[in-house]
């Protein structure tokens, strides 16, 4: 979102993207406080409820505008069980305990129910490519997710290992799937939850976080990795905007264009209307009443001269003497109309009036 904020320019981000770049922000500012926070224990406190609370805000919108408004089931889903357990988890943290498998069984369990109730709610959005087999995902998502509840209720590891395997296995599925909607939230989101899943299946036993090794590495990343995040996410932003002003600059000059073509067409087609009209022929034709003289004049507006879509020849009540030919309209009154009345008061002059003729005529 800081980044490569123009990622998120699909329909689904629309009421979020002029700001997409204050809502990455928030995302990044939030979870750099709070891997600070978990990373030195000792820091005071308020550094991790300030990043908790930032993390929270931003889920929050996102969940709101991204998955709720767009009715869209698996992130209304899975960031409120986000929202929910990363509350909880202060509390479980100071024992030791995460609560990423109650999060992973939890999603799971009614991301199965729902895939297989109704999978044509999924096939709507980026779960599309999944087609006829988000039935059988659904059903395999709600199996394991029961067994990885049962084994966390029976404490039984291997009920837990094998559930986590074959969820690792359906997320990539999924990151797959979305990755060939050009979904990159998503396909992110689910390549990060498969990785959680192999990881939690396959280490047996978790390297203890201390020692002069632990401290070194967590001084490293503070002192480099946040500085170059930091400064890349200033330099795209620099970026970002020289490019805004840039097509903006094109923009205007596109419209100019346009609006100069636009200028000498009508100074054309009034020219033109204006010679017509004071024609002695012309004039002589409308005064002997000639239908069929006046027709061909008319006609010609329309098919020689290109500036024209249709014409119409009025009398001074507003009704049509004769047309060009193409419209449905041969027959209307137009007496109604502002610009017949601007006409009448005009005399010679030429007006341009709004388009007074829709797609139905």
């Amino acid at each position: 979102m800081v980044f490569v904020p123009y990622e998120f320019g699909s329909s689904l981000f629309q009421y979020i993207y002029p700001h997409i770049r204050l809502l990455g922000s928030l995302f990044l500012v939030g979870a750099a406080m709070t891997l600070v926070a978990l990373m030195y224990p000792a820091w005071p406190a308020f550094v991790g409820w300030v990043g908790r609370a930032f993390l929270l805000v931003a889920f929050a919108i996102y969940w709101w505008v991204v998955s709720v408004l767009p009715v869209s089931p698996t992130g209304t889903i899975l960031y409120l069980f986000l929202m929910v357990l990363f509350v909880m988890e202060r509390r479980t943290l100071r024992r030791g305990q995460g609560l990423l498998l109650v999060f992973i069984s939890s999603v799971t369990v009614c991301f199965g129910g729902l895939m297989a109730w109704a999978p044509q709610d999924f096939q709507r959005f980026a779960m599309a490519p999944l087609g006829p087999y988000l039935r059988l995902v659904g059903i395999l998502f709600f199996m394991t997710g029961a067994l990885l509840v049962v084994g966390l209720w029976r404490k039984h590891p291997l009920f837990c290992r094998l559930a986590l395997g074959v969820q690792g296995l359906l997320f990539l599925n999924m990151a797959f799937a979305v990755a060939a909607r050009a979904a990159w939230a998503g396909m992110g989101l689910y390549s990060v939850l498969s990785l959680a899943c192999g990881l939690l299946a396959t280490v047996r036993r978790w390297p203890t976080l201390s020692g002069v090794r632990w401290r070194l590495f967590r001084g490293m990343a503070l002192a480099s990795v946040l500085p170059i995040v930091g400064v890349g996410a200033v330099a795209s932003y620099l970026a970002q905007k020289a490019l805004e002003v840039e097509l903006r600059a094109k923009a205007q000059q596109a419209v100019a264009s346009e609006t100069a073509w636009l200028e000498q067409t009508a100074l054309i087609a009034s020219s033109l209307l204006r010679v017509q009209g004071q024609d002695p022929g012309f004039i002589a034709l409308v005064r002997e009443g000639n239908r069929e003289g006046m027709q061909a004049r008319v006609a010609l507006l329309e098919n020689e001269s290109g500036l024209f879509d249709a014409a119409w020849l009025l009398d001074d009540v507003g009704d049509t003497l004769v047309f060009s030919g193409r419209s449905v309209r041969a027959k209307a009154n137009f007496a109604h109309r502002a610009y017949f009345q601007d006409a009448l008061k005009g005399g010679a002059q030429v007006l341009l009036s709004r388009p007074f003729l829709g797609f139905l005529g």
